[in-house]
């Protein structure tokens, strides 16, 4: 059985203060709590301070996941006005897919392929000094979705604070009614952050990333 798994970690968190890394922490696990209670990853954690790991029994929902966390760390600010080297920063995220020989959310092991994959992912991405969202398979079939995932990193990394906040729902299904009222703004105002922010390429990467039979080849 293929799983997919996430491995993530904030750029240049060592910048921040004492009271934003643990401010950050609390942040990070909030966005694994709310992953859990809507059903979108199957368990995860924080390490270090500043690194997240999920794991997911449907690795179609991964890039979606990862993208949601990308605009998500664009939320987070600093109750230092003065980190300038953070909030220039963003997030490395590796996505991995394969077998797991140990993945057992009681006793907090994650262990198998999928988890190296991205493991690997996240240390080359360090390495290289890049900010991207990378993808990692032994089936080289599949080495088209490392370019769509790098555009798509490139077309966030490029967006507003509210494009990200308009993304970030849009990426969740929520309805642009429903985000204009969450964010206090008229619909027509989501509908342009949307289009500027080039929605329909992201949603056509994503469904196309959702539809692919990972688990069904021979």
């Amino acid at each position: 059985m293929l799983y997919g798994t996430l491995s993530a970690d904030i750029v240049k968190s060592t910048s921040l203060s004492a009271e934003d890394t643990f401010r950050l922490k609390e942040y990070l696990q909030s966005f694994i709590d709310e992953l859990l209670v809507d059903n979108d990853c199957d368990w995860g954690r924080i390490v270090k301070g500043d690194e997240v790991e999920l794991v997911r029994t449907n690795p179609n929902e991964l890039l979606r996941i990862a993208l949601i966390l990308k605009c998500y760390v664009r939320f987070f600010k600093p109750e230092d006005e003065f980190d300038i080297d953070f909030k220039r920063q963003g997030i490395r995220i590796s996505i991995g897919i394969g077998e797991l020989r140990i993945n057992d959310k009681q006793q907090g092991i994650i262990d198998g392929e999928a988890i190296y994959l991205s493991g690997r992912g996240l240390v080359y991405l360090s390495k290289a000094k890049n900010e991207t969202i990378f993808f990692s398979s032994n089936d080289p079939s599949l080495d088209g979705i490392e370019v769509i995932c790098s555009l798509l990193d490139t077309i966030i990394s490029k967006a507003t604070s509210r494009q990200c906040e308009v993304l970030y729902y849009k990426l969740k299904k929520y309805s642009e009614l429903k985000i204009a009222d969450i964010l206090k703004i008229k619909q027509s105002a989501v509908n342009q952050h949307a289009t500027s922010a080039s929605w329909n390429a992201i949603a056509k990467a994503v469904n196309y990333f959702e539809k692919y039979h990972f688990n069904n080849k021979d």
